[in-house]
């Protein structure tokens, strides 16, 4: 369920609400949800083609493992793990890692990628990052969206 706020409420604000059954009115639950607003992440694409950031908590949350990193091709939908040795070894098992040097990035590894594969990148607080695949050989992109 998704509820939007009035205008008038301010970020952080507390809101309390009831929800009734259409069938019995004696059952209810009473709720206080918390009104946020979402952060835009710092992100852009690289001269490389790899997503860099000056966010810094936002490049810590991917760091540590604190996103939901998913990646979408023609046969679905699935969940890539943080392995940070994944362009040590050369690993290409469905996982995502960063870099930081002059530079902040996120990297991704998965089997056989193809031009159009959709990368996301859910921080709590934060907007989803959503990077498009212009390469079939690596993951590299040229476009970005925020969601």
């Amino acid at each position: 369920m998704t509820i939007e706020a009035d205008a008038d409420v301010a970020s952080g604000t507390k809101v309390k609400m009831t929800v009734k059954s259409k069938k019995d009115q004696s059952i209810k639950a009473d709720l206080t949800v918390t009104v946020y607003s979402l952060k835009t992440p710092v992100v852009d694409i690289g001269f490389d083609g790899y997503p860099k950031t000056a966010d810094n908590d936002w490049f810590k949350a991917v760091k540590n493992g604190q996103a939901t990193v998913t990646y979408t091709n023609s046969a679905g939908t699935r969940n890539l793990t943080l392995d940070q040795n994944a362009e040590a070894y050369g690993r290409r098992n469905y996982v995502y890692y960063t870099t930081e040097g002059y530079v902040k990035n996120v990297k991704f590894a998965v089997e056989r990628p193809a031009s159009g594969d959709i990368y996301r990148i859910k921080v709590d607080g934060y907007k989803t990052v959503k990077l498009i695949s212009k390469s079939s050989y690596t993951p590299r992109f040229n476009k970005i969206e925020i969601e």
